[in-house]
């Protein structure tokens, strides 16, 4: 591993140790202040909804300023967020209209958030301007388990925290706090990617452009391969996001699970992530290459999220997980890496941004479109949300050139 990854890995984990200290207790949460899966599901589109407006700006800025100086500015804006966050679990539990004051306080401290939550993208061009290509999928695959590192600390924390006289307000000053330690983190130790010579020219652009992500979609989209690459990673995500949105919901409801049982229960899952992105993503990628590597991660989520579906007990549940977790590790590093390559250099900051926006964008729609499902027919969502990746392999068949062959890297 080259030390280069070193900064960007630590500050990945980080990142994620910040938002998953909350998994364990938002739905504690929600049902504390009379909400139930369509209100936690709600909560959680917003945060998607102005991370859907960031991204593509974040990634873009990024391509013309450099990747150091977006990533502090966005980070200040995640310190800011918890702040808000803790603040509103102090207000006082009155209703306007039919949502309490603190989980509108919440929901405002999720938008802060996440107008400024793009710098995944932005870390994920950093890591792609000092990888060489044929590494890419490693890499991300890397990054990725130090996202499941960050998955199995920071539940943990929360659960425990949680337990403690502070409550949930400790759990958010923990978040500020390890927010405030990655913005100095990065100010002193995190060097520049993308030197002056690398960036895009500055161009003079109104803040409606730069919001305005669909023009950047069509613009892109003009390329037929990084269209059809478009077209599957909406398709595969929203599956994986419905999924994603109930699963600790519907875990806590059906098995009955109090804050540090759940907060085990995403010890396991972290764990599954770790393994499957630092061994299994390489392994596969070795052998099969980004494209069939994908190809199989997706026909692994169809059957896993069927098989979860029937999963009545925590044992089963928890075996069907691994697979599952293994579907999308293998779906998000290889894809990733393939729509990277579909660019060159000084636009990799801004595609990265767009993929990370339509994400959003899936993000911001279907948690509540799922909880509305999983509130009328309950575990059998599943089954549902598996049908979604027969659209994806009716793709990959339809644009079988895309989808046969290894991408070949643009010049740099």
């Amino acid at each position: 591993m080259s030390k280069k990854l070193i900064p960007v890995l630590l500050l990945s984990f980080m990142n994620t140790l910040g938002f998953s200290i909350l998994i364990p207790v938002l739905p504690f949460l929600v049902e504390r202040y009379g909400g139930g899966p369509v209100l936690y599901g709600a909560l959680l589109s917003l945060f998607s909804i102005f991370q859907f407006i960031g991204s593509p700006i974040l990634g873009a800025l990024s391509d013309t300023y450099g990747r150091k100086p977006i990533l502090l500015i966005s980070h200040a804006g995640t310190f800011i967020g918890w702040l808000l966050f803790v603040g509103a679990l102090y207000l006082p539990d009155i209703r306007v209209w039919t949502i309490t004051l603190p989980l509108i306080g919440i929901g405002l401290a999720r938008a802060v958030d996440g107008i400024t939550g793009g710098n995944i993208s932005v870390a994920n061009a950093y890591a792609s301007d000092i990888v060489a290509p044929k590494d890419r999928a490693k890499t991300f695959g890397m990054m990725g388990a130090t996202f499941g590192f960050g998955m199995l600390v920071g539940p943990v924390m929360g659960g425990l925290v949680s337990a403690t006289p502070l409550g949930f307000g400790g759990v958010g000053i923990l978040a500020a706090a390890i927010s405030l330690m990655t913005l100095i983190f990065m100010y002193v130790w995190l060097p520049e990617s993308l030197p002056a010579s690398k960036r895009s020219v500055h161009v003079s652009m109104g803040l409606w452009k730069r919001i305005n992500v669909f023009s950047r979609i069509v613009h892109f989209a003009q390329d037929g391969q990084v269209k059809t690459l478009f077209l599957v990673r909406v398709l595969f995500s929203i599956g994986f996001v419905a999924y994603i949105s109930i699963f600790i919901f519907h875990a806590i409801r059906f098995f009955h699970l109090n804050e540090w049982e759940s907060a085990q229960l995403m010890l396991f899952t972290g764990s599954f992530m770790i393994f499957n992105q630092l061994i299994a993503v390489k392994w596969f990628v070795t052998r099969l290459g980004e494209s069939k590597t994908f190809s199989f991660g997706q026909a692994l989520m169809l059957i896993a999220l069927a098989a979860i579906s029937l999963a009545h007990s925590i044992i089963f549940f928890i075996g069907f997980y691994y697979f599952l977790n293994l579907a999308i590790a293998l779906s998000m590093s290889t894809f990733k890496a393939l729509i990277v390559q579909s660019v060159s250099g000084k636009k990799r900051g801004e595609i990265m941004g767009v993929e990370e926006s339509l994400v959003a964008l899936v993000q911001a729609v279907v948690p509540i479109v799922a909880g509305l499902i999983y509130a009328a027919i309950g575990i059998m969502s599943f089954a549902v949300f598996a049908v979604l990746n027969i659209a994806v392999f009716a793709v990959i068949y339809r644009h079988s050139n895309t989808f046969s062959l290894k991408l070949v890297p643009i010049e740099e």
